[in-house]
């Protein structure tokens, strides 16, 4: 059970679950844990952070750099069709990176996008 196993680190800060809760779906075999990145990658209105330091460029782009540094990092395996990369999310906010519309109001819970 995917849940119960990932109840021990569900409090974390990062921690992510992707479960594949469909039931008889051959697209539902995989369920993955994400805890304890090597990095953490965050987007506001004051622009990019990466593990807390702020940096130059887009979001879009620190990530693609970072993802560039994994490849060739993780052996493919036919059986297993995600074997390390990025796991996270993007809020719809993040579309303004993207548009550059200016923002239509406050974020009043200061959530990443």
């Amino acid at each position: 059970d995917p849940r119960a196993t990932f109840q021990p680190f569900a409090d974390g800060p990062v921690a992510a679950l992707l479960d594949s809760a469909a039931v008889g779906d051959v697209r539902s075999r995989f369920s993955y844990l994400a805890v304890e990145p090597f990095s953490v990658i965050t987007a506001d209105e004051r622009g990019v952070q990466v593990d807390g330091a702020q940096v130059d460029g887009d979001p879009f782009a620190v990530l693609q750099q970072a993802l560039s540094r994994l490849r060739g990092g993780f052996e493919a395996h036919p059986a297993v069709p995600f074997r390390g990369g990025a796991g996270g999310y993007l809020a719809y906010e993040m579309g303004r990176h993207a548009d550059r519309f200016p923002p239509l109001a406050a974020d009043p819970f200061s959530v990443p996008e």
